[in-house]
């Protein structure tokens, strides 16, 4: 989970997060984040609270009990929108499960891995999108995708990164949806992602069923979940 925090979010020199960690120009980071495992919890808040209310919100983070259902939200939320809603601002809250890759994955002969030289092969489905990728290319890497008609129609590349670890971000075209190819491109990729010598990671939120089938079809092992109240 520290892993996960650290490619979702900038930090500053605090600790505290001052933008989410998935290109440029940095999006706008949640007020508090939750990270539960049911080995401890992470948790982070964002630089422009003010200290006085960080620091009741650490108080309220600092007994929130271990989990033993990951899929319950935490037990301290009523007490932590009290302090984040008190101010009339409207909340947003997001909470999702987060999972590692098994040793064993299986194999995807039909994917290629997409480098700088076949950087055409994306545009047609994903740059509206993503119009960020031509740009980010070289560190969005690696790139699985399935290449039909020659162009890609499902990819999944490197959403956020560190040196430790890389979380995935995965699509695939509406009209090759339901093909099975999602599974195949988050595999090789998370492959790629090894040979860099970095940990892949895979999160989504509980309302993407897609997502989760995904994660079972490979086997993915929940180790925790993620709670954003912005």
């Amino acid at each position: 989970m520290e892993m996960q925090t650290a490619a979702l979010f900038n930090h500053d020199d605090a600790g505290r997060i001052t933008s989410t960690n998935d290109g440029e120009p940095p999006g706008i980071a949640p007020r508090l984040f939750l990270g539960r495992t049911r080995a401890g919890n992470v948790w982070r808040l964002r630089d422009d609270l003010p200290n006085a209310l960080a620091t009741e919100l650490a108080g309220v983070l600092e007994t929130e009990p271990t989990a033993t259902d990951l899929r319950q939200p935490p037990a301290t939320l009523a007490r932590l929108r009290d302090f984040l809603t008190n101010d009339g601002s409207k909340e947003s809250i997001y909470q999702g499960p987060a999972f590692q890759f098994p040793l064993e994955l299986p194999e995807a002969p039909k994917v290629s891995m997409i480098h700088q030289s076949k950087m055409e092969l994306v545009k047609e489905h994903f740059l509206g999108h993503y119009p960020w990728l031509v740009d980010e290319f070289n560190i969005r890497q690696p790139i699985a995708a399935i290449i039909r008609d020659g162009v890609a129609v499902s990819i999944c590349f490197s959403a956020r990164m560190t040196s430790e670890a890389a979380e995935a971000g995965v699509d695939t075209a509406p009209d090759f949806r339901g093909q099975g190819f999602a599974p195949q491109v988050v595999s090789a990729w998370a492959e790629g992602v090894r040979r860099l010598r970095r940990v892949p990671l895979y999160s989504t939120s509980w309302d993407n069923a897609a997502s989760q089938r995904v994660a079972n079809k490979l086997g993915l092992v929940m180790y925790g979940s993620d709670f954003y109240l912005s």
